[in-house]
């Protein structure tokens, strides 16, 4: 009996501050850089704010912040962000937009194979709940972030806003 060939998967690599992180491609709709978005009053530290993308409004999240991991601060023509679907967010696909530092590589990754190691217990145990694996590539090591626990952190999970203050939003996202 032959064993069943697991394809590798597809992480897209990118940099928080000095540390490298991934997140799978399947969970990835775009990259774009340059972007410009309206901050939402007394929202927690960790969202950025809202934009308009393709029609969609799409939630922008200061990754670093969220998972409490130092990024650099970025001006507005240094802005990276990957869309990503999250698909927790009260049994519906919301567009999310994670702020990140620097894109990196595709990297393919067989997650369950002799490239990849348990999460370094030297990481503090709070992000160690975020991550799925770590993986070394070339003299770093590569962190694999679990999309579906991040989301479920407090500080992106806010309490539903103002009526008045959404609809100031949405108005000037669409204008």
């Amino acid at each position: 009996m032959t064993a069943a060939i697991r394809p590798a998967r597809q992480f897209c690599s990118f940099m928080l501050g000095r540390s490298l992180f991934g997140i799978e491609t399947t969970a990835i709709t775009e990259i774009v850089s340059r972007v410009q978005f309206t901050p939402v009053p007394q929202a927690a530290p960790s969202i950025a704010g809202m934009m308009n993308h393709r029609g969609d409004i799409a939630t922008l999240v200061r990754l670093g912040t969220a998972i409490g991991v130092e990024s650099r601060e970025s001006s507005a023509e240094q802005r990276l962000v990957i869309f990503v679907q999250n698909k927790s967010s009260h049994n519906k696909s919301e567009l999310v937009g994670l702020l990140v530092d620097q894109i990196g590589e595709i990297v393919e990754v067989d997650a369950e194979g002799a490239e990849t190691e348990a999460v370094p217990q030297s990481i503090r145990p709070e992000l160690r709940g975020l991550l799925q694996f770590a993986c070394r590539r070339s003299e770093r090591l590569l962190l694999a972030l679990d999309l579906d626990a991040v989301f479920l952190l407090p500080s992106l999970n806010p309490v539903t806003p103002d009526p008045m203050i959404s609809r100031s939003i949405s108005h000037e996202l669409v204008s």
